[in-house]
C-alpha cells in the first residue's frame, strides 16, 4: 500500500471551487500524509487497479458520473465522496428512493459541505445518517484590501453562470441601487453557458455602464470588491462567501440554509429573504453609504470565520472523519438542523 489517503479531484469541479479546497488539502498533505491529484483520461477505471491507499477521497460535482468513470465499485478500500454540486439531482428526483440507494456503492461515504446538500441526501434521497457527513471547509488565504483611496464602491459576486446562479435577482438589486446612487458599480465574476444571456439582460436594464461580467474563475478576483453580494441558489459549499471573508469584505447574503452559520446578521453582514429585492437593496445602500460599517463588518467576519474554520482546526476534524470512528452526530463541528 503506497499511501494513507489519496484525493482525486474530478474535472467537473470549478477552478474556484478547487481553490477553496486547496488550503485544506495542502495542510492535510503535510499533517495527514494526503496525496491529491486531478482526474484525467488516464484515471479511467482507476479502481480496477490494485489497491494504492488505505482510504480514498473524491471531490466532484456529479458523484454518479465520478463513480462510473473511476469504477468505484471495484475499490477495495473505503471511498469518501465530497459532493459539490446538484448535477445528479434531476435524475434522482425522478427515481424511486430504493433505486437511489441501490446505485450507491456500499463502500462509499458521502461528504456534504452545506446543510442544503446534506438535507437533500438525507430527506429526499433517504440516505442513512451513517453514510453521510456534513463537513465545513476552510477559509482560503486572502489579504484584506485597503479601499480608502478608491472612488466609489464596487459590489460583486462570484458564480457559475448557469440557471441556478439566480443572477436575475442580483441584477434586480443592482438596478434598484444604481437608480439611487451613481457611485456604485457592480462586477460579476464567472463563466458559464448563460454569459451571453445575462449580458443581454444587463443591456436591457440599462446597466451597461454600471455592471460588468468578467470571465474570471478565481477567488483572487474578490480582492477587487468592497462588498460581496451572495444571491445564488448554488449554496452547496459557500466557498465564495469564505473567499470574500478572507479579503475582509462585508457580505450581504440571501438567507439560504447554512448562511446563518457564517454571517451574523447586523454584525458581520446582513441576511435577507431569498429573492426580496427591496430589503436587500436598501441594506446594500446602507453599506455603500458607510465605509466604517463596511470595514467593521468585513474585519469581524474575517476574524470570526478564521477562528471557526481555520485549516488548523479542520485538519483534525477531517482526520477524525477519514480515520476515526463516525460519531452519531451528522456533522463534524455542529449539529445539522433536520
Amino acid at each position: 500500500m503506497d499511501k494513507r489517503l489519496v484525493c482525486l479531484i474530478y474535472p467537473d469541479v470549478y477552478s474556484w471551487e478547487k481553490e477553496g479546497f486547496e488550503p485544506l488539502l495542502n495542510a492535510m498533505t503535510v499533517q495527514s500524509d494526503l496525496h491529491y491529484e486531478a482526474v484525467t483520461r488516464g484515471h479511467f477505471g482507476y479502481f480496477k487497479a490494485p489497491i494504492r491507499a488505505e482510504k480514498y477521497w473524491i471531490i466532484c460535482r456529479d458523484w454518479k458520473r465520478a463513480v462510473r468513470y473511476l469504477k468505484v465499485r471495484k475499490a477495495e478500500a473505503p471511498v469518501y465522496i465530497s459532493v459539490l454540486g446538484t448535477d445528479s439531482r434531476p435524475s434522482l428526483l425522478g427515481l424511486m428512493l430504493q433505486n437511489f440507494l441501490n446505485s450507491m456503492p456500499s463502500n462509499v461515504h458521502l461528504v456534504a459541505h452545506s446543510p442544503i446538500n446534506y438535507r437533500f441526501f438525507r430527506e429526499i434521497a433517504g440516505l442513512e445518517k451513517s453514510r453521510i457527513t456534513l463537513a465545513p471547509l476552510a477559509v482560503p488565504p486572502g489579504v484584506p484590501r485597503n479601499s480608502s483611496n478608491r472612488e466609489g464602491v464596487t459590489v460583486g459576486t462570484l458564480v457559475s453562470l448557469t440557471h441556478r446562479c439566480n443572477l436575475h435577482y442580483f441584477l434586480s438589486v443592482a438596478h434598484y441601487v444604481a437608480n439611487r446612487n451613481p457611485d456604485v458599480h457592480f462586477k460579476i465574476f464567472g463563466t458559464g453557458a448563460l454569459d451571453l444571456h445575462f449580458g443581454r439582460v444587463i443591456q436591457a436594464l440599462g446597466l451597461g455602464k454600471r455592471v460588468r461580467i468578467e470571465a474570471s474563475a478565481s477567488l483572487t478576483s474578490l480582492s477587487q470588491l468592497d462588498v460581496f453580494l451572495f444571491t445564488s441558489l448554488q449554496n452547496e459549499h459557500f466557498i465564495s462567501v469564505l473567499g470574500a471573508a478572507s479579503y475582509g469584505l462585508p457580505v450581504l447574503c440571501s438567507d439560504v440554509p447554512g448562511a446563518a452559520d457564517l454571517i451574523t446578521d447586523g454584525h458581520t453582514g446582513f441576511l435577507t429573504a431569498v429573492n426580496d429585492t427591496k430589503p436587500m437593496a436598501e441594506l446594500l445602500l446602507r453599506l455603500v453609504a458607510s465605509g466604517e460599517m463596511r470595514v467593521a463588518f468585513g474585519q469581524k467576519l474575517r476574524e470570526d470565520l478564521q477562528k471557526k474554520y481555520s485549516c488548523a482546526a479542520l485538519v483534525t476534524q477531517y482526520e477524525k472523519l477519514f480515520f476515526g470512528e463516525h460519531l452519531d452526530s451528522p456533522t463534524m463541528l455542529r449539529a445539522a438542523s433536520e
